[in-house]
């Protein structure tokens, strides 16, 4: 009796992991999408092309043409990176003068106040300024601009140049420029 035991308790375990065959290969495909129904050509009198709904009778915003972007900017420039253009003011004298078109001289610029140039280093082939600004020091690199890339110069000032090799700094205010030079002695 206890080997009829077995067999059906062997026998009812089988059939509980008897499971449905593996699907084919018909059942991994997905279903087949519906076919597009073919659109009503709207005749327009005289055309022989249907009409097409316009971005803006969808629900989009149409994009701007060419000239309209070209109208809203104003001016165009070859280097988007150069400093803007200020237009030159007439000296006084001159308007006084009668002699128009002459310009202002205007006094050459110093350095920033509070600016102090101590010394160049090159690292990597490029050349750094040492410089000390207000309460900070730090070095430069050619293209700083203060207020936006370093503390190390005022907002407006950027750096033109460095030349390790002979001590010079050339930093540039909008269309101006000014230099500092360290002592021979120090290079």
């Amino acid at each position: 009796m206890g080997h009829l035991a077995l067999a059906i308790a062997a026998l009812a375990a089988l059939v509980g992991c008897a499971s449905a065959p593996p699907p084919g290969p018909e059942a991994l495909l997905p279903p087949p999408a519906p076919a597009p129904a073919a659109p009503q050509p709207a005749k327009v009198a005289g055309a022989s092309r249907p009409a097409v709904a316009s971005p803006a009778t969808q629900g989009f915003t149409p994009l701007p043409s060419r000239e309209q972007v070209l109208a809203t900017t104003p001016e165009r420039r070859l280097d988007p990176f150069a400093p803007l253009a200020r237009p030159r003011t007439a000296a006084p004298a001159a308007a006084a003068t009668g002699r128009p078109g002459s310009l202002a001289v205007q006094p050459p610029i110093t350095l920033p106040a509070g600016f102090q140039f101590n010394g160049v280093v090159s690292v990597g082939g490029v050349p750094q300024a040492l410089v000390t600004y207000r309460n900070e020091s730090g070095s430069l690199s050619r293209g700083d601009q203060g207020g936006r890339t370093t503390p190390l110069l005022p907002i407006g000032w950027s750096v033109a140049s460095i030349d390790a090799q002979s001590g010079h700094l050339l930093l540039r205010q909008g269309q101006r420029t000014v230099s500092a030079r360290l002592n021979p002695a120090l290079l």
